[in-house]
């Protein structure tokens, strides 16, 4: 499951779309949608959000605070007598109640989009705050302190069935050799170079970049949409109309090419245009020479040491790390569908189902675009009868996941930090294989509710898989 929703999740994160031409088949009136609901649901989550429910304090050893997290109302009685325990209670309607070390408090609260003020038999607390993805951030003195967000009525509406022992079928997390070594050729195609060359002839597969400017039959001047100064495609890939790549297989790069189509019966661009013929001034702008490395000791030392955190010597050992990381991976999904399967869930948050419908809807979108496809065929293409059902259940699936991780991580007593979360970040970067993606470039590009994303679906998801390990037992062992 997890490999379903991350590969839908990364490629809506990272993919960066073209600008379009009514050639390139794109739906945009969706993406253009999706981008506006984004926008709204961002603004509408700064000053106005609300700082509500139990929050427990974590010490360290010198007496500093160090983070805040929710703590579930079952626990709430046995915490409040402990010694060392600090917890806050924040209510709608702006009182504040702390158990302050086995002491009874309550007082008031008040904040205004920047400030949050605690008032609470007699003592004042001050921070600063901001929200960060799904994490309420409280800065006092240099120091900041993390607050999970789903809320304890969230977590009221989910129940998962016992897991103190895990069963999984060896089968489900046995590697062949020729997933490792498909593996292996995913790494050195990513991080192929290639070398822009304006000579010679162009062949099917080729990556070309062009220019054009089309005509519609019986008209003199270009028709909207249907010019662009560069595109880049990869002939015979389906991206444009079919005959239009066929016309431009076999010619010299840097000529000109005259282009005659018919736009089709089942064109998915501007309705006015099917049936109707055009004619393309099209010149071949350059032609995009891809290279692929050899898998070789060198490549594996220069490699690894740039973005794993152990550098490896020679291909036996790189191979046996891609080995033992596709058997971990295999392992941590079968533990989460173990989990899933003993699911139920009976409500969602409501403010952040429609946030993450509008993140399935940004996804499909810019996935779809990107293997030149519109929203609804890509949908189609992947078994969903249309944009509006591979939306919801995709936005279904990210909410089941979040909230099954944020459960296992309350049941177990599991806390973090920003400095955890960032450190996570930090090293998904790098072993990134080549993306020269920073982390701070990183949250910049996929947005918040990408970081919400990566937050759930990738760094509680690993930290929950990575504690149930040694629950693990095997079928017929």
């Amino acid at each position: 499951m997890k490999q379903k929703i991350l590969s839908v999740l990364l490629a809506g994160m990272l993919v960066m779309l073209a600008g379009g031409t009514v050639l390139a088949q794109e739906e945009t009136s969706v993406q253009e949608e999706a981008a506006a609901q984004e926008e709204t649901v961002t603004q509408e989550e700064t000053a106005a959000r609300q700082i509500l429910g139990f929050y427990i304090a974590n010490y360290s050893e010198a007496g500093e605070k160090v983070s805040l997290n929710t703590i579930s109302e079952a626990d709430l009685t046995a915490a409040s007598e402990e010694a060392e325990t600090v917890i806050y209670r924040f209510n709608e309607d702006g009182t504040a109640v702390l158990y302050d070390r086995g002491e009874y408090r309550e007082g008031t609260f008040s904040y205004d989009g920047t400030s949050l003020l605690i008032t609470a038999g007699g003592k004042e607390e001050e921070y600063d705050y901001e929200f960060v993805d799904d994490l309420l951030i409280l800065h006092s003195g240099g120091e900041a302190s993390a607050l999970y967000s789903f809320a304890l009525e969230d977590m009221n509406h989910i129940r998962i069935g016992d897991y103190s022992v895990i069963e999984i079928d060896p089968a489900t997390v046995e590697i062949s050799e020729e997933y490792v070594e498909s593996y292996i050729r995913s790494i050195l195609q990513g991080q192929q170079t290639s070398e822009t060359i304006t000579e010679g002839v162009t062949q099917e597969g080729d990556i070309v970049t062009i220019s054009f400017e089309g005509i519609l039959e019986g008209e003199e001047e270009p028709f909207e949409g249907g010019t662009s100064d560069s595109l880049t495609l990869q002939l015979g890939s389906g991206a444009l109309i079919e005959d239009f790549e066929q016309q431009l297989t076999g010619q010299e790069i840097g000529s000109t090419v005259q282009v005659t189509i018919t736009f089709p019966e089942d064109y998915s661009g501007e309705e006015r245009l099917i049936g109707k013929t055009a004619s393309f001034s099209t010149q071949i702008l350059s032609k995009t020479v891809v290279t692929v490395p050899e898998l070789t000791d060198e490549w594996v030392q220069t490699f690894t040491a740039e973005y794993l955190p152990e550098k490896l010597n020679n291909v036996s050992e790189f191979r046996e790390y891609c080995r033992a990381y596709q058997e971990k991976t295999a392992l941590h999904a079968a533990i989460f569908n173990y989990l899933a399967e003993r699911t139920t869930i009976t409500g969602y948050n409501g403010d952040v189902a429609q946030m993450l419908l509008n993140y399935a809807a940004m996804t499909l979108s810019s996935t779809a675009g990107y293997y030149g496809y519109d929203a609804a065929s890509y949908a189609a293409a992947m078994g969903y009868e249309s944009a509006d059902a591979y939306i919801q259940t995709e936005a279904s699936s990210y909410i089941t996941s979040a909230m099954i991780v944020n459960k296992v991580m309350m049941d177990l007593g599991i806390r973090y930090t920003v400095e955890d979360l960032d450190n996570s970040l930090e090293d998904y970067v790098r072993s990134g294989f080549g993306s020269g993606t920073t982390a701070q470039e990183y949250k910049e590009q996929v947005g918040q509710i990408g970081m919400w994303a990566y937050n759930n679906m990738v760094f509680k998801y690993d930290t929950v898989t990575t504690a149930l390990e040694d629950r693990v037992v095997y079928q017929g062992s």
